[in-house]
């Protein structure tokens, strides 16, 4: 199963969800947001589920699902550095000491797992930016977060990331390609489920927690890079 199609398959399902749910609940896009608010929520949905989601289902296909669970950790440090740069959020102490412990505990990971397990370094680093990108993704949607709606900025960010995802691969001649899972097939048993549990209701409780609470201390709860 190529990573754009099932990137893209799995975020327009999850869109029609969500855009099914603001019509069940008389919600609507609020038509007097800011320009840097729509920029933000925009922005997030490309960097976080078009270019994000691709990258880390790239490396997922080089490595091992414990290799990708290993460098997932990355995240938290990004989210915590980038919000405390960017946001002025203050870290707790607690931070501050575990961020540097998950980035030795990754190196160690993978230097002891050297001779044991045959890592890919291509995809190791795609899985590694797709980690990264979601963090930085998400730290752009936070100050839109607070002043939105909760299911329609994330339909806004899905919408986007979908829009970004399929321009790309029709502008590169690969559009059939690209919708390849569209066509029912066996795959939907899997596809399916796992993209409502892991798209659709995971991306909302985590973007709610993220709109109601700090980045930096929601980055511990995060649900992958779905989102």
């Amino acid at each position: 199963m190529h990573p754009v199609s099932l990137n893209l398959f799995k975020n327009a399902v999850a869109t029609v969800l969500l855009l099914l749910t603001m019509a069940l609940a008389g919600l609507h896009f609020d038509a007097h947001r800011s320009a840097l608010d729509w920029l933000c929520l925009i922005g997030s949905g490309v960097l976080g589920l078009a270019v994000a989601d691709s990258l880390f289902l790239a490396g997922l296909r080089r490595v091992d699902a414990s290799v990708a669970a290993v460098a997932d950790c990355a995240y938290s440090p990004t989210v915590i550095l980038i919000s405390t740069l960017w946001l002025s959020e203050v870290p707790r102490p607690g931070f501050l000491w575990g961020a540097p412990l998950v980035l030795v505990g990754l190196l160690l990971v993978v230097w002891q797992s050297r001779g044991e397990v045959k890592v890919d370094p291509r995809g190791l680093a795609l899985v590694l930016g797709g980690v990264m990108t979601t963090a930085v993704g998400v730290v752009l949607a936070k100050p839109a977060l607070g002043r939105s709606g909760l299911v329609e900025a994330t339909t806004i960010r899905l919408l986007a990331g979908s829009a970004a995802l399929l321009a790309v691969q029709l502008a590169r001649g690969k559009g059939r390609e690209a919708l390849a899972l569209f066509k029912p097939q066996p795959a939907w048993r899997v596809a399916v489920p796992a993209t409502v549990l892991a798209t659709y209701v995971s991306m909302l409780l985590w973007l709610g927690g993220m709109k109601y609470g700090t980045a930096s201390r929601r980055c511990s709860t995060r649900p992958g890079p779905s989102c």
